[in-house]
């Protein structure tokens, strides 16, 4: 049993290496059993600042399989808040199609809006944990083609996944990105 400044006493339980119960008290005979949110407080913070010190997201290509070309195998995440979109799609802010029938501008269109959506809950690229890239695609190549926008963005190198699709919703598109994020 140990004191502390705010007159708290803590008693390591022996359920569990890691847990330290807090409580008030005069002395350990007469304590209230009531937590004591000073210590709790502090020892919350003290475990944050370590978690704050390693990477928040740390990207790891898995030994044994091959070398992938532009992302991660495996993502780890250590943030408090996930961040999720729905799918960005090529739409200007009217609401207008972008780009009709042209695979690369409405690529392009679409990661600057997934950007933007982002960035209103204060994410960026390289927050991002995992990407999912819909295209309606005639042929493989089309699907090189929207890759290689997603590799010139700031969201190259997460853990994706690129698929054909034979339609989207929205009549004339042919690309969209949903993201998962991590912020502290």
């Amino acid at each position: 049993m140990v004191w502390d400044a705010h007159r708290c006493w803590t008693e390591a339980m022996p359920t569990s290496e890691n847990y330290v119960e807090t409580k008030f008290a005069e002395d350990p005979s007469t304590h209230s059993g009531e937590y004591c949110p000073q210590t709790d407080y502090d020892n919350y913070h003290t475990r944050a600042s370590k978690v704050k010190e390693e990477a928040m997201i740390e990207r790891t290509n898995a030994p044994g399989l091959s070398q992938p070309p532009g992302y991660s195998h495996v993502v780890v995440a250590s943030g408090r808040r996930l961040v999720t979109t729905a799918g960005a799609v090529p739409l200007d802010a009217e609401g207008n199609l972008v780009g009709a029938g042209d695979l690369l501008v409405q690529a392009r269109q679409t990661l600057e809006n997934l950007s933007l959506a982002l960035d209103a809950v204060g994410a960026r690229g390289q927050d991002v944990l995992k990407i999912t890239v819909y295209v309606v695609a005639a042929e493989r190549a089309d699907l090189g083609s929207v890759w290689g926008a997603v590799q010139e963005s700031d969201i190259a190198e997460v853990a994706s996944t690129l698929l054909g699709v034979s339609m989207l919703a929205i009549e004339g598109q042919l690309v969209e990105i949903e993201a998962i994020a991590v912020l502290e």
